[in-house]
C-alpha cells in the first residue's frame, strides 16, 4: 500500500545552489517547500581538492556579500588567489592583481608586438576608466551591462592592427571569466569593470569551510522546510491541473502545487526541445611531481579557431604547495558526457596539460555523477517549471544566486 500524500506549495527535485537559495528566498516568503533528493551532492563533496576555478568563487566576491547579508546569513569565508596563468597559441600571460592596474596593463599588453602602440593606446583608456571606478573606493555592484552596441571585439578590429584576433582571444577569455560572456557579447564600455574586477582576484571557498549550498540546505532544515533524501525518484504523476504528485523508489508520494526542476536530462517538460546544454564538469588529480611555485590557477585554450568549450577552454587550480592535488575544469557539451565520450575528453585534457605545461600527472578522475535511471516526463497538466542546472559555460557562484532571485520571483509570482 502506497504511503499517505505529503502535501507541500512547491516541491523541488535535486536542487543545485541557485536551486536551494531559490527554495530559502521561497520559505521566507511563506511557501510551504519541500526538496526531494536523490543525487545527495551534499554528501558527496570530494575533501582535501582545490574548489574549482572559476565556478565555484567570483571574482566579484562583495556582490556575494551583500546577497549574503540581505538573506540573513553572515558572508562566506573567502580564499583570495591573486595569481592567473593563461595559456594561448602566442604563449603564457601570467596576472597577478597584486601588481595594481598598471602591472595589469603591461601583462596583458606585453605577448603582443605587432600594433603594440596601438594596442597599449587603446588599453590606457581602458585603465583610466578603471582607475576612476576604483577611485571611489570599494567596488560599487552593478545589476546590468550595457546593450551591446560596439563590442569589445569590434573594438579591437577598429584599431586595423595587424593581426587583431590573438589579442581579441585573450580579452574573450578575460571577460568569459569575470562576467561570463565573450568579448562579441560586451560592449566596449563595460570592458573596465572587467578590469576592476580582475584586480579584486578571485575568491573561493576557504579551505576546510562548508560551502553555502550546505549551509542553505542546514538553514532550510533548521527552519521548517521539508527535506527528503531517496535513492531514485520513480515517477512524477498527475493528479487534476494544480497538482504532481512525486513518488519515490521507498513508497513516499510528495504532492506539489507547483514542481520545480533543473533543466536536466532526467526531468523532460512538455513540449522541450534536445538541446546539447554546456555544464562546467570537473575533474581531480594528483602530481607525480608537484610544479614549482605558489598555488595559482591557470586558463589553457589551445585552438584559436573552435569555440571556448569542450577541451579548448581547460581550466585548473593547484594546491599550496606541498599538496600535490589538482582540480581541472571545463565547460563541457553534455552530449560529450554519454558512454566512453567522457573518457576520450579526460585523455585528451590529461595529454594537453602534460603537453602544453609538462606536468607530470600520476591520475586524473572525472566527477560525473551516476545515472540514477532513465528521464522522466513531467505531466503536461500540471504547473512544473525548470531553471538552467548549474553552473552553465561562464557561471560563477554570484551569478547562480542572481539565478535563484529571478527563479523565485518567478515561483512567488506563479503560486499567488
Amino acid at each position: 500500500m502506497d504511503a499517505p500524500i505529503e502535501r507541500h506549495e512547491l516541491v523541488f527535485l535535486n536542487p543545485d545552489l541557485a536551486g536551494l537559495f531559490a527554495a530559502h528566498l521561497s520559505h521566507r516568503a511563506g511557501v510551504k517547500v519541500a526538496i526531494i533528493d536523490e543525487l545527495k551532492r551534499w554528501q558527496s563533496k570530494v575533501p582535501d581538492f582545490p574548489q574549482a576555478f572559476p565556478a565555484e568563487g567570483t571574482f566579484r566576491p562583495q556582490e556575494v556579500d551583500s546577497y549574503a547579508t540581505a538573506s540573513g546569513f553572515p558572508p562566506p569565508t573567502w580564499q583570495r588567489l591573486p595569481l592567473v596563468e593563461i595559456t594561448l597559441p602566442e604563449g603564457k600571460i601570467a596576472l597577478n592583481s597584486d601588481g595594481g592596474v598598471g602591472g595589469l596593463m603591461l601583462a596583458i599588453a606585453e605577448p603582443f608586438r605587432l600594433g603594440r602602440s596601438v594596442l597599449m593606446g587603446w588599453l590606457q583608456n581602458e585603465i583610466t576608466k578603471t582607475r576612476e571606478h576604483l577611485s571611489v573606493g570599494k567596488l560599487q555592484p552593478f545589476t546590468s551591462l550595457k546593450r551591446v552596441e560596439t563590442s569589445v571585439a569590434d573594438s579591437i578590429l577598429g584599431l586595423h592592427v595587424p593581426e587583431p584576433d590573438p589579442f581579441i582571444i585573450l580579452l574573450d577569455t578575460l571577460t568569459i571569466l569575470v562576467l561570463g560572456r565573450g568579448a562579441v557579447q560586451l560592449d566596449v564600455r563595460d570592458f573596465h569593470h572587467v578590469l576592476a574586477h580582475l584586480l579584486t582576484g578571485w575568491h573561493g571557498p576557504a579551505p576546510g569551510d562548508r560551502t553555502w549550498a550546505e549551509i542553505l540546505l542546514r538553514r532550510l532544515r533548521k527552519e521548517g522546510a521539508h527535506y527528503h533524501e531517496v535513492d531514485s525518484i520513480a515517477a512524477v504523476q498527475s493528479f487534476g491541473k494544480r497538482s504532481s504528485v512525486v513518488r519515490g523508489s521507498d513508497g513516499t508520494l510528495h504532492g506539489a502545487q507547483l514542481l520545480v526542476v533543473p533543466e536536466c536530462d532526467r526531468f523532460l517538460l512538455p513540449l522541450a526541445s534536445d538541446v546539447s546544454t554546456v555544464r562546467w564538469q570537473n575533474w581531480h588529480g594528483r602530481f607525480t611531481a608537484r610544479p614549482d611555485g605558489p598555488a595559482r590557477l591557470g586558463i589553457l585554450r589551445p585552438d584559436p579557431k573552435r569555440s571556448p568549450v569542450n577541451d579548448n577552454f581547460v581550466t585548473w587550480r593547484m594546491a599550496e604547495a606541498p599538496d600535490d592535488r589538482f582540480t581541472v575544469s571545463a565547460p563541457v557539451e553534455s552530449r560529450y558526457l554519454q558512454g566512453n565520450k567522457h573518457e576520450t575528453i579526460t585523455s585528451r585534457i590529461r595529454f594537453l596539460l602534460n603537453h602544453r605545461y609538462e606536468w607530470q600527472i600520476a591520475e586524473l578522475k572525472g566527477c560525473i555523477p551516476p545515472s540514477l535511471g532513465p528521464a522522466i516526463n513531467l505531466p503536461g497538466t500540471a504547473p512544473c517549471m525548470s531553471y538552467p542546472e548549474g553552473p552553465l559555460w561562464g557561471d560563477d557562484v554570484l551569478s547562480r544566486i542572481r539565478a535563484a532571485d529571478r527563479l523565485s520571483r518567478r515561483i512567488l509570482e506563479s503560486i499567488k
